[in-house]
């Protein structure tokens, strides 16, 4: 029976799959949201995402991805039901009480 003695630890740190599976879901959304804007199927993005996962697709939005995002709400929706979600992003008051909105652009740029 071996036991370890002292505070020493291993060298190699533990893998974490949630993360690594969120970090390739959101990768695959960047691209895919790439091939949407090349194929016209829209022009203009809102991103809402819970805030660690907007700074996880922050790092791989491409060019053309960050030129079409307007704004976005570093909130957590998910857990809503979609009625719920459409109310919270039609009302100007919900957007501004605990998400915080980044503008890339002025309405006036958008035409």
């Amino acid at each position: 029976m071996h036991q370890s003695l002292g505070p020493a630890r291993s060298a190699v740190e533990q893998t974490d799959w949630h993360d690594q599976e969120e970090r390739a879901f959101l990768t695959g959304l960047a691209s895919r949201l790439q091939v949407a804007l090349r194929k016209g199927e829209t022009r203009a993005l809102i991103m809402v995402a819970a805030p660690r996962a907007l700074g996880m697709l922050r790092e791989v939005y491409s060019p053309a991805v960050r030129k079409a995002i307007r704004a976005e709400v570093a909130k957590d929706l998910v857990k809503l039901p979609v009625h719920e979600i459409e109310k919270h992003l039609l009302s100007p008051h919900a957007v501004t009480r605990g998400a915080r909105i980044r503008r890339q652009r002025s309405a006036s740029s958008l035409m």
